[in-house]
């Protein structure tokens, strides 16, 4: 119909112009000298059109394959900046899909009314009206899509574009992730979370950033409940290993992230020892009791710690 074809030429429009915005963002940032001429601007450029595409996308009707293409057109062009050779449009380009992720997670949760007037069938009504199926077929892939691309830059030789990719994969882990992912019922969703999370965690033990290695021991636990993360035992392994840490701020890291997302009674015997082991000497004492309160101290009742020392 005539309706569906106009539809469609705006949604074409749209997207060429959300294009067209990325590609001046990323000239910019090769043309100018210092990041701080560019910086605040381009950065508000990127994330604008990363939330546009993905929430513009988020809006049920039916043109859905008209929104389909802004967030496709969007996307497929910051996976294409990952791969030059300006270290700064890399990190750019990792940033953008991150804000990608979470916008696309974000419009796929259901609507609830919070007007007060309108009392319970209005909240029963607009989450109705939601997408109760969870994400689209082609939202999860553009998910599936984001995570394979930005797998190589959690591995590139500068660190700031590690650092990024690390950030852009957070809302994978993250706990609000889990009402998304659970209606993903995708081989290659798990593949590519799993891939992920496998990176992270060498990245965690090896990385020669000490920011980079604090980062991933923050966001990797954080959603350890969940299918997409069934290894969060070894998890939790990886996490108290950077207790022992060279770095002070991996050891926080570490301390605040297992205070924060791991009850005690989660734990073994064996883990709390180690983290009392590590915790309790003259190194990392300060560390200890700062960020690991009463539930984790509460084994010294439980364990001899002058046979630990």
């Amino acid at each position: 119909s005539s309706s569906n074809s106009d539809n469609e030429d705006v949604s074409e429009e749209i997207a060429s112009t959300l294009k067209r915005c990325i590609d001046a963002a990323m000239s910019c940032i090769v043309s100018s000298a210092k990041k701080d001429i560019w910086s605040e601007s381009v950065t508000a450029i990127l994330e604008l059109g990363a939330a546009y595409a993905c929430c513009y996308a988020g809006k049920n009707g039916s043109d859905s394959e008209q929104q389909q293409l802004v967030a496709e057109t969007v996307i497929h062009r910051a996976i294409e900046f990952l791969i030059v050779e300006k270290d700064t449009v890399r990190t750019e380009s990792c940033n953008m899909l991150g804000w990608c992720v979470r916008y696309l997670m974000e419009s796929s949760k259901p609507a609830v009314s919070i007007l007060k007037k309108k009392g319970k069938a209005a909240a029963v009504t607009d989450t109705n009206k939601s997408n109760t199926s969870g994400v689209a077929g082609w939202k999860l892939e553009c998910l599936v899509e984001i995570g394979k691309a930005l797998q190589p830059r959690l591995t590139d030789k500068i660190a700031k574009v590690r650092s990024a990719a690390i950030s852009a994969c957070a809302p994978f882990f993250n706990v609000a992730a889990s009402d998304v992912s659970g209606a993903m019922k995708s081989n290659n969703y798990d593949k590519m979370i799993k891939s992920i999370q496998t990176i992270l965690m060498s990245i965690m033990t090896n990385d020669s950033s000490a920011p980079n290695r604090a980062l991933v021991s923050q966001i990797i636990v954080r959603n350890t409940s969940t299918a997409s993360l069934e290894n969060s035992e070894d998890i939790i392994s990886h996490i108290i290993e950077r207790v022992k840490d060279v770095d002070v701020k991996v050891r926080e890291a570490a301390l605040d992230s297992l205070r924060e997302n791991v009850n005690v009674d989660d734990l073994t015997e064996d883990q709390r020892v180690e983290i009392l082991r590590y915790g309790l000497t003259k190194r990392y004492v300060s560390d200890l009791f700062v960020y690991l309160p009463s539930p984790y101290l509460y084994c010294q009742q439980q364990t001899n710690i002058n046979s630990l020392l």
